[in-house]
């Protein structure tokens, strides 16, 4: 019989041991982070920081947490370089990481040191989150960043899941001003858009909605969410690009009766409005328009066979004097009346330029002609450089007649097609004055063709006014003709 009551004795034992073997859960020293660590010094922001983390597990019958002492002074892992002593080190602030298995809301978290002081202040009282990490920085009302001077003994109560986890983060500070918790890594699991634990998250949503797996191209909808899209619609507005310049490779597709119009829009602030080159309705086939490689003044224009080409207005035809000694010649026909007097004037620094003074009574005019370009636009300005030695803002009433002839036509041919611009003076006597008239009139000409004209000036006022008393002094006359390139 009393053999029995010890073998009922012992299994007891053994199970009461076994029990509580399995049943009491664990609170280990994982990590300490120190300065004092090279090894680990980079998980921290400077010298005068250590952090120390605990993993706890509560265990799996209680759902109770063990208390754990860490001691003031030791080594972590297990190896005396690894040294580390906490002695005069302020506890500046506590995080909180519910693990896998999340613990009961609302749990209580104790530090206190060897000789029962609370290091905690009461701030991690009935506050532990479930689900969030939590920081809390050691400063109450009362009292703020305790000094460690001995052992910390750590205790987690008001738990009741099983197998709980938590890790707690004791971040420990030499001075508490110099640092404001910038620098210490996130830690846990990470929420919100961000999946997987710091410190490596990973981005697993836009404002709740999934990233797109590919996608030819990214939108958003109204929720800022993004979207994928095979195709760029048109939604009525447009994109504006302000850096650096790159290239856009568009596909568009254009119809029978659709085209496709590639917009550049001015400021809002000047209208809106814009230019564009437009695509023609049902290609036939590629086409790359090629824009010219020089910096050429004037409009593109295209040949129909996907080339682009400039408009410019390059080709210049001037009319101009010179002296020889006193005489004064012009590569002008005259008649033996009517004809301007060519003269040289004699400065002080430029000693000889040629003149024509047109009168300031009678009409008097001079005759040319050139040949116009085969690749011209049909438009010609003119300019004509002059003086007059009168200090006034009188003007000189300018006119010119002219006509063409093409291949197999009488030269005599009669000069009509008449345009009359005034030149005017400045207020000062014999300055250079240019007088500009855009597009003379040259209706029945066209390219190849000899363009003849007649250049004179309307003393007589007949198609305006002409007030300048003295004569006009012209120097050249000079045309401009628009042609492709």
């Amino acid at each position: 019989m009393r053999n029995i009551f010890k073998l009922l004795g012992a299994a007891a034992l053994f199970l009461l041991l076994a029990g509580q073997a399995w049943a009491v859960g664990t609170c280990t020293l994982s990590n300490v982070t120190s300065s004092q660590i090279a090894a680990q010094s980079t998980r921290i922001p400077d010298a005068g920081t250590v952090i120390v983390t605990l993993t706890c597990t509560a265990d799996a019958s209680a759902a109770t947490f063990p208390s754990t002492t860490i001691p003031v002074s030791g080594y972590y892992p297990a190896s005396y370089l690894n040294t580390y002593n906490l002695t005069g080190f302020l506890l500046y602030q506590v995080g909180r990481t519910p693990g896998t298995t999340q613990p009961t809301g609302n749990y209580t978290v104790t530090i206190t040191d060897s000789r029962g002081f609370a290091m905690d202040l009461g701030l991690l009282t009935s506050n532990g989150s479930a689900s969030a990490a939590q920081l809390t920085t050691m400063n109450s009302t009362t009292s703020s960043y305790p000094l460690v001077k001995s052992a910390l003994t750590i205790t987690i109560t008001g738990n009741s899941v099983k197998s709980a986890q938590i890790t707690l983060d004791l971040v420990l500070r030499v001075t508490a001003t110099a640092w404001n918790g910038a620098g210490v890594p996130p830690i846990g699991a990470a929420g919100g858009d961000l999946a997987g634990t710091y410190p490596d998250p990973t981005v697993a949503q836009v404002n709740g909605a999934a990233v797109p797996s590919s996608a030819d191209f990214l939108g958003s909808n109204g929720s800022g969410q993004l979207i994928a899209s095979s195709t760029l619609t048109d939604s009525g507005s447009s994109l504006e690009y302000t850096g650096a310049f790159g290239m856009l490779a568009l596909s568009f597709n254009s119809s029978a009766t659709t085209q496709t119009v590639f917009p550049f829009y001015e400021a809002a602030a000047n209208g809106n409005n814009f230019r564009a080159f437009s695509v023609t309705a049902a290609l036939t086939g590629d086409v790359t328009w090629l824009l010219p490689a020089a910096d050429v003044a004037g409009v593109f224009k295209s040949d129909g066979a996907g080339n682009l080409s400039i408009v410019p207005t390059v080709q210049l035809f001037s009319l101009e004097g010179v002296c020889q000694g006193t005489t004064a010649s012009f590569p002008f026909d005259t008649e033996a009346t009517n004809d301007p007097a060519p003269a040289c004037i004699t400065g002080t620094n430029v000693k000889n330029r040629a003149v024509l003074d047109f009168d300031a009574a009678t009409d008097e005019e001079v005759f040319a002609s050139f040949w116009l370009p085969s690749d011209w636009t049909g438009a010609i300005d003119l300019k004509v450089e002059a003086q007059a030695n009168e200090a006034s803002t009188a003007s000189a009433r300018l006119g010119i007649d002219t006509n063409c002839i093409a291949a197999s036509e009488a030269y005599d041919a009669p000069l009509g097609n008449t345009t009359t611009w005034a030149w005017t003076g400045d207020g000062t006597a014999n300055h250079r004055i240019i007088s500009t008239k855009t597009g003379i009139a040259t209706p029945g000409c066209a390219v190849d063709e000899r363009l003849f004209f007649r250049f004179y000036r309307d003393a007589d006022g007949t198609s305006g006014t002409d007030d300048l008393a003295v004569d006009l002094r012209v120097i050249a006359v000079r045309f401009t003709t628009r042609r492709t390139q």
